[in-house]
Protein backbone atom coordinates (compact mmCIF):
# COMPACT_ATOMS: atom_id res chain seq x y z
CA UNK A 1 0.00 0.00 0.00
CA UNK A 2 0.96 3.51 -0.44
CA UNK A 3 1.11 6.11 2.12
CA UNK A 4 0.97 9.38 0.13
CA UNK A 5 -2.11 10.57 -1.91
CA UNK A 6 -1.80 11.82 -5.52
CA UNK A 7 -2.13 15.32 -5.25
CA UNK A 8 -1.17 16.73 -9.13
CA UNK A 9 -4.65 16.69 -10.28
CA UNK A 10 -5.72 18.96 -7.43
CA UNK A 11 -2.53 21.19 -8.38
CA UNK A 12 -3.62 21.65 -11.43
CA UNK A 13 -6.67 22.80 -11.35
CA UNK A 14 -6.01 24.96 -8.33
CA UNK A 15 -3.14 26.67 -10.84
CA UNK A 16 -5.83 26.93 -13.45
CA UNK A 17 -8.24 29.08 -11.55
CA UNK A 18 -5.14 31.44 -10.33
CA UNK A 19 -4.40 32.14 -13.69
CA UNK A 20 -7.94 32.95 -13.83
CA UNK A 21 -8.66 34.95 -10.93
CA UNK A 22 -5.05 36.57 -12.42
CA UNK A 23 -6.94 37.52 -15.61
CA UNK A 24 -10.14 39.39 -13.71
CA UNK A 25 -7.66 41.35 -11.87
CA UNK A 26 -6.32 42.52 -15.03
CA UNK A 27 -10.05 43.21 -16.51
CA UNK A 28 -10.40 45.13 -13.22
CA UNK A 29 -7.37 46.84 -13.77
CA UNK A 30 -8.50 48.48 -17.22
CA UNK A 31 -12.02 48.86 -15.90
CA UNK A 32 -10.81 50.96 -12.82
CA UNK A 33 -7.95 52.65 -15.37
CA UNK A 34 -11.13 53.83 -17.55
CA UNK A 35 -12.50 55.17 -14.56
CA UNK A 36 -9.79 56.97 -13.17
CA UNK A 37 -9.09 58.71 -16.95
CA UNK A 38 -12.47 60.11 -16.74
CA UNK A 39 -12.79 61.15 -13.47
CA UNK A 40 -9.75 63.21 -14.07
CA UNK A 41 -11.91 65.45 -16.38
CA UNK A 42 -10.98 63.42 -19.72
CA UNK A 43 -13.18 62.64 -22.46
CA UNK A 44 -13.62 58.74 -23.16
CA UNK A 45 -15.51 57.66 -26.19
CA UNK A 46 -18.64 56.14 -25.87
CA UNK A 47 -17.72 52.42 -26.71
CA UNK A 48 -14.85 53.05 -23.97
CA UNK A 49 -17.58 54.12 -21.30
CA UNK A 50 -19.93 51.20 -22.55
CA UNK A 51 -16.89 48.88 -21.89
CA UNK A 52 -16.43 50.43 -18.26
CA UNK A 53 -20.02 49.60 -17.42
CA UNK A 54 -19.96 46.15 -17.94
CA UNK A 55 -16.10 46.09 -16.60
CA UNK A 56 -17.27 47.12 -13.51
CA UNK A 57 -20.20 44.59 -13.76
CA UNK A 58 -18.10 41.85 -14.81
CA UNK A 59 -15.14 42.26 -12.24
CA UNK A 60 -17.55 42.63 -9.20
CA UNK A 61 -19.27 39.67 -9.10
CA UNK A 62 -17.17 37.73 -11.01
CA UNK A 63 -14.46 38.61 -8.38
CA UNK A 64 -16.25 37.12 -5.76
CA UNK A 65 -17.32 34.27 -7.17
CA UNK A 66 -13.88 33.60 -9.03
CA UNK A 67 -12.02 34.18 -5.12
CA UNK A 68 -14.70 31.49 -3.49
CA UNK A 69 -13.43 28.96 -6.22
CA UNK A 70 -9.82 30.08 -6.34
CA UNK A 71 -9.87 29.45 -2.04
CA UNK A 72 -11.87 26.52 -2.19
CA UNK A 73 -8.98 24.61 -4.86
CA UNK A 74 -5.98 25.94 -3.23
CA UNK A 75 -6.92 24.98 -0.04
CA UNK A 76 -7.86 21.46 -1.12
CA UNK A 77 -4.33 21.14 -2.57
CA UNK A 78 -3.22 22.90 0.50
CA UNK A 79 -4.31 20.32 2.58
CA UNK A 80 -3.25 17.10 0.41
CA UNK A 81 -0.15 18.55 0.75
CA UNK A 82 -0.08 18.75 4.44
CA UNK A 83 -1.90 15.38 4.97
CA UNK A 84 0.93 13.82 3.38
CA UNK A 85 3.75 15.35 4.85
CA UNK A 86 1.87 13.97 7.67
CA UNK A 87 2.36 10.11 7.02
CA UNK A 88 6.14 10.83 6.60
CA UNK A 89 7.46 13.36 9.66
CA UNK A 90 5.86 12.76 13.48
CA UNK A 91 5.24 15.80 15.43
CA UNK A 92 4.43 18.52 13.00
CA UNK A 93 3.84 21.69 15.00
CA UNK A 94 -0.29 21.70 13.47
CA UNK A 95 -2.60 18.86 13.16
CA UNK A 96 -3.72 18.36 9.19
CA UNK A 97 -7.30 19.88 9.32
CA UNK A 98 -5.81 23.07 10.52
CA UNK A 99 -4.23 23.14 6.47
CA UNK A 100 -8.17 24.13 6.06
CA UNK A 101 -9.77 25.51 8.83
CA UNK A 102 -6.71 28.12 9.94
CA UNK A 103 -8.17 29.90 6.93
CA UNK A 104 -11.28 30.93 8.40
CA UNK A 105 -10.35 31.73 11.99
CA UNK A 106 -10.34 35.29 12.30
CA UNK A 107 -6.61 36.01 13.85
CA UNK A 108 -5.42 32.73 13.67
CA UNK A 109 -5.98 33.52 9.37
CA UNK A 110 -3.30 36.05 9.51
CA UNK A 111 -0.32 33.73 10.31
CA UNK A 112 -1.25 29.81 10.18
CA UNK A 113 -1.91 29.50 6.89
CA UNK A 114 1.45 30.93 6.33
CA UNK A 115 3.22 28.95 9.48
CA UNK A 116 2.01 25.87 7.81
CA UNK A 117 3.51 26.62 4.42
CA UNK A 118 6.62 27.08 5.71
CA UNK A 119 6.20 23.47 7.46
CA UNK A 120 6.18 22.47 3.97
CA UNK A 121 9.02 23.75 2.59
CA UNK A 122 11.18 23.66 5.38
CA UNK A 123 10.42 19.55 6.98
CA UNK A 124 9.58 18.13 3.12
CA UNK A 125 13.38 19.08 1.94
CA UNK A 126 14.94 17.76 5.17
CA UNK A 127 13.10 14.62 4.95
CA UNK A 128 14.25 14.23 1.05
CA UNK A 129 17.78 14.43 2.66
CA UNK A 130 17.41 12.00 4.63
CA UNK A 131 16.41 9.49 2.26
CA UNK A 132 19.26 10.38 0.09
CA UNK A 133 17.89 12.82 -2.55
CA UNK A 134 19.01 16.47 -3.19
CA UNK A 135 15.52 19.02 -3.32
CA UNK A 136 14.78 20.25 -6.89
CA UNK A 137 14.14 22.86 -5.15
CA UNK A 138 14.20 24.81 -1.69
CA UNK A 139 12.93 27.41 0.11
CA UNK A 140 15.27 30.03 -0.66
CA UNK A 141 14.17 29.53 -4.21
CA UNK A 142 10.49 30.69 -3.54
CA UNK A 143 9.13 33.76 -2.06
CA UNK A 144 6.72 32.46 0.86
CA UNK A 145 7.29 36.27 2.92
CA UNK A 146 6.19 38.02 -0.42
CA UNK A 147 3.79 35.82 -1.18
CA UNK A 148 2.05 36.47 2.13
CA UNK A 149 2.46 40.13 2.39
CA UNK A 150 1.15 40.40 -1.00
CA UNK A 151 -1.69 38.46 0.13
CA UNK A 152 -2.84 39.98 3.55
CA UNK A 153 -2.24 43.35 2.01
CA UNK A 154 -4.55 42.74 -1.18
CA UNK A 155 -7.11 41.64 1.64
CA UNK A 156 -6.83 44.83 4.03
CA UNK A 157 -6.92 46.99 0.76
CA UNK A 158 -10.05 45.61 -0.37
CA UNK A 159 -11.55 45.64 2.23
CA UNK A 160 -10.80 49.77 2.64
CA UNK A 161 -11.92 49.87 -1.22
CA UNK A 162 -14.97 48.40 -0.76
CA UNK A 163 -15.70 50.66 2.36
CA UNK A 164 -14.77 53.41 0.00
CA UNK A 165 -16.73 52.49 -3.00
CA UNK A 166 -19.89 52.19 -0.34
CA UNK A 167 -19.10 56.26 0.28
CA UNK A 168 -18.57 56.87 -2.87
CA UNK A 169 -20.87 59.80 -2.82
CA UNK A 170 -18.30 61.97 -1.88
CA UNK A 171 -16.07 62.57 -5.27
CA UNK A 172 -12.81 62.67 -3.15
CA UNK A 173 -13.95 59.47 -1.70
CA UNK A 174 -14.70 57.60 -4.72
CA UNK A 175 -11.61 58.42 -5.97
CA UNK A 176 -9.69 57.20 -3.02
CA UNK A 177 -11.71 54.20 -3.89
CA UNK A 178 -10.33 53.66 -7.33
CA UNK A 179 -7.08 54.19 -6.28
CA UNK A 180 -7.28 51.77 -3.45
CA UNK A 181 -8.97 49.33 -6.09
CA UNK A 182 -6.33 49.55 -8.26
CA UNK A 183 -3.04 48.67 -5.89
CA UNK A 184 -5.70 46.01 -4.26
CA UNK A 185 -5.83 44.34 -7.82
CA UNK A 186 -1.80 44.94 -8.12
CA UNK A 187 -1.18 42.86 -4.89
CA UNK A 188 -3.73 40.22 -6.16
CA UNK A 189 -1.80 39.81 -9.02
CA UNK A 190 1.45 39.73 -7.42
CA UNK A 191 0.74 37.32 -4.79
CA UNK A 192 -1.50 34.87 -7.29
CA UNK A 193 1.78 34.94 -9.87
CA UNK A 194 3.74 34.38 -6.37
CA UNK A 195 1.71 31.22 -5.20
CA UNK A 196 1.65 29.59 -8.39
CA UNK A 197 5.57 29.51 -8.55
CA UNK A 198 5.28 28.13 -4.77
CA UNK A 199 2.84 25.42 -5.93
CA UNK A 200 4.36 24.37 -9.04
CA UNK A 201 7.81 24.22 -6.76
CA UNK A 202 6.13 22.30 -4.57
CA UNK A 203 5.08 20.02 -6.92
CA UNK A 204 9.09 19.08 -7.78
CA UNK A 205 9.28 17.97 -4.25
CA UNK A 206 6.18 16.06 -3.89
CA UNK A 207 7.36 14.37 -7.29
CA UNK A 208 10.48 13.23 -5.42
CA UNK A 209 8.10 12.18 -2.04
CA UNK A 210 6.51 10.06 -4.55
CA UNK A 211 9.33 8.24 -5.89
CA UNK A 212 10.28 7.23 -2.74
CA UNK A 213 7.28 6.27 -1.76
CA UNK A 214 6.83 4.14 -4.95
CA UNK A 215 10.07 2.45 -4.18
CA UNK A 216 9.37 1.68 -0.16
CA UNK A 217 7.35 -1.88 0.43
CA UNK A 218 5.01 -1.80 3.30
CA UNK A 219 4.44 -5.04 4.79
CA UNK A 220 1.53 -5.75 6.36
CA UNK A 221 1.38 -4.86 9.56
CA UNK A 222 4.75 -3.47 9.67
CA UNK A 223 5.79 0.37 10.52
CA UNK A 224 7.13 2.02 6.92
CA UNK A 225 11.06 2.91 7.76
CA UNK A 226 9.66 6.10 6.16
CA UNK A 227 7.79 7.15 8.24
CA UNK A 228 10.21 8.15 11.06
CA UNK A 229 10.69 11.25 13.17
CA UNK A 230 13.81 13.75 13.13
CA UNK A 231 12.04 16.73 14.95
CA UNK A 232 12.21 16.93 18.84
Amino acid sequence: MKLLRNNQDRKKVAVIAIYFAMAMDVINIIGVSINYYNLAGNDIPDFMGTMSYYLDILSGTAQLIVALIVGILFIMWFRRAYWNLHQLVKNLDHGEGWAAGAWFVPILSLFRPYNIMQELWKDTPQYLKMNNVEPSITEGQVSLGWWWAAYISYGIIENISGRLYWRSDDLGLYEAAIITDYIASGCSLVAGYLVIKIIEGYHQLEQQLQQIDNSTSVQDGTQSESFISYRS
